[in-house]
């Protein structure tokens, strides 16, 4: 999960920059992602939180977002992807870094908890 300030001018420039690593990695052999290891990228508010005692602390993320994100990461195996990001945080790239990025459109699908249809992507292959 990526937490970012709200504050920035740029708030998604360190995001667009982890995807590019992914995207350019993928593509090029480097990484490959196991069968286990799916991403499902979300945008917007979330509660994040170390609780706990000194001996025995946990970090939590809680939220909408954060459910929206997990439903997307598990609807990789259903469309056979690896990474899937909603409509909502590819359009708060900017139009010059989304040119850029080979986003290819998979149908708008119902995610548990969500009344209307998601807005889905995922990286096309090359």
């Amino acid at each position: 999960m990526f937490l970012v300030s709200s504050s920035l001018t740029k708030p998604f420039s360190d995001i667009i920059q982890a995807l590019r690593q992914i995207v350019k990695g993928h593509f090029n052999g480097r990484i490959t992602v196991a069968s286990n290891d799916e991403i499902g990228v979300h945008s917007g508010h979330a509660l994040a939180a170390n609780i706990g005692s000194p001996d025995r602390k946990s970090y939590l993320l809680i939220g909408n977002t954060v459910n929206i994100a997990s439903r997307l990461q598990g609807l990789n195996k259903k469309f056979c992807t690896e990474l899937i990001i909603s409509e909502k945080t590819v359009l708060k790239i900017d139009d010059e870094d989304r040119v850029n990025m080979p986003f290819k459109a998979l149908p708008a699908t119902k995610v548990k908890g969500i009344s209307k249809p998601v807005g889905i992507y995922t990286f096309a292959k090359e």
